[in-house]
């Protein structure tokens, strides 16, 4: 066995010995990550720093890291924190500062730890040419869309934007958010990489019916148009392949019980998920229930919409209080339940901006609160 292969096995022993292992298996785990050049490995014992809120070890664990890896933004966001507790914050508050000057979750946390607002920059999409009208595939998309065929209409249209020049990309993506299409406006920013559309990335889609189910709950209209825009990009007709179906996502055994639980008479069937009226009814009672099982906290919220609540409620039990948000965010143990509540947090921020709301990436009661 090749000295490389002797490092994968251990490796591969290593991932293991992230749970209840004895001191001695931590040791050799340690020594391990030391040697390895898997950064996911080396990452992966960072978190572990961060979930034992074991700050020497973490900025130990941060320097060990590769300079590419050091200069993500949740790892720059870290380092920052380390040095201020280390007493040197004017080293660590100038990281913050510039984290702030991009885009997303950590930029809009350093905002909040810095207690300035955060800046929100829109580009301005090109106007679209009067042609765009007369295109035969976009006459087609239309004819789709007003046939309630989304899912072939997406389809019409990821063909027609990826055959264009980015202006041309530009110009779609604007005529899609003018005509409500807003699925295909989303779709056209991710095509072109339009990252900083934003107007055209988070179309306010279905504000009616929003409004109308969020009105007598806690949750805001905000969270509910984040986590449908985060679930299903808009699309009313989109299954996943678990079986979840329409804008939030709601799998249908999850549909009956809500129903069952809110007297919601006229669910029948997982049909009825297609219909967008009745699948933000559902999905806003059900994001009400767990909003409220969690003590009115969209951290945990969305973690137990994604994940499910027993699962959230395992991640509480083992951080046991110890634990700022950030903290507890950044330890959830899965990468694609970690991007989602980062996510929904960011595309919140972004609705309260375009609903003409207060911008905070979190409340003052998430912040403050033990994990």
């Amino acid at each position: 066995m090749s000295h490389l292969q002797q490092q994968q096995l251990k490796d591969d022993i290593a991932w293991q010995l992230f749970g209840e292992v004895t001191l001695q298996q931590a040791k050799w785990r340690d020594t391990v990550i030391q040697h390895s050049s898997s950064i996911s490995l080396r990452e992966r014992r960072v978190r572990l720093a961060l979930a034992s809120n074991d700050m020497v070890s973490l900025a130990q664990w941060l320097k060990r890291l590769p300079k590419e890896s050091r200069n993500k933004e949740e790892w720059q966001y870290w380092q920052a924190i380390t040095l201020i507790a280390q007493g040197k914050p004017k080293h660590g508050k100038k990281i913050l500062f510039n984290l702030v000057k991009k885009r997303g979750f950590y930029p809009m946390v350093a905002a909040q730890k810095l207690n300035i607002p955060y800046p929100i920059n829109i580009a301005v999409a090109a106007k679209p040419e009067n042609d765009i009208d007369l295109l035969p595939k976009v006459q087609r998309i239309g004819e789709l869309l007003f046939w309630k065929k989304e899912n072939l209409a997406r389809t019409e249209w990821i063909n027609l934007l990826i055959r264009q020049k980015k202006i041309r990309q530009q110009q779609l993506a604007r005529y899609a958010f003018e005509h409500r299409w807003a699925d295909l406006s989303v779709q056209a920013t991710i095509i072109a990489k339009l990252w900083d559309h934003l107007t055209e990335r988070f179309p306010i889609a279905w504000e009616h019916e929003f409004e109308r189910h969020t009105k007598d709950k806690k949750i805001d209209k905000s969270f509910a148009m984040a986590i449908a825009r985060q679930e299903s990009g808009w699309n009313p007709q989109v299954r996943s392949a678990a079986g979840a179906i329409g804008l939030m996502q709601l799998m249908p055994q999850t549909a009956q019980q809500v129903a069952k639980s809110n007297g919601i008479a006229d669910y029948t069937d997982s049909s009825k998920l297609i219909d967008s009226e009745k699948n933000i009814e559902l999905g806003t009672a059900y994001l009400e229930t767990v909003f409220q099982q969690f003590g009115f906290n969209r951290v945990l919220a969305c973690a137990a919409y994604n994940a499910g609540p027993a699962r959230v409620a395992r991640w509480l039990a083992i951080s046991n209080g110890k634990l700022d948000v950030i903290s507890f965010i950044e330890s959830i143990p899965f990468s694609e339940m970690r991007r989602y509540v980062k996510n929904v947090l960011v595309y919140n921020l972004f609705y309260q901006y375009f609903l003409g709301k207060s911008v905070k990436i979190l409340t003052k009661s998430e912040w403050m609160m033990n994990y």
